[in-house]
C-alpha cells in the first residue's frame, strides 16, 4: 500500500487554505490547514508532514518566525 504525501498549509487567508487544500486533495495529498503559525506548531508537535507551506506575511508570528520555531521542535 502506497503512502500518500502529506502537507501542512499554512495560510492567514481562508480562501487560499481552501483552494490549496481542494487543489491538493483532487491529485491525492493528504492536506491539513492551519490558519496561523501557533496552530501550525501545534499540529506538528503531534503530527508529521512532508511538505510544508507557510504564508510569509502572517499576524502574530510571521513564516520566517514560524520556521525559527519549527527547528526548534527537532532540538
Amino acid at each position: 500500500m502506497e503512502k500518500k504525501i502529506s502537507i501542512l498549509v499554512v495560510d492567514d487567508e481562508e480562501s487560499v487554505r481552501d483552494s490549496l487544500n481542494l487543489w491538493f486533495t483532487e491529485d491525492g495529498y493528504r492536506v491539513a490547514c492551519a490558519e496561523d503559525a501557533k496552530k501550525a506548531l501545534s499540529m506538528l508537535e503531534s503530527e508529521t508532514f512532508n511538505i510544508i507551506l507557510a504564508d510569509l506575511k502572517m499576524p502574530g508570528m510571521d513564516g520566517f518566525q514560524f520556521l525559527e520555531e519549527f527547528e526548534k521542535l527537532g532540538d
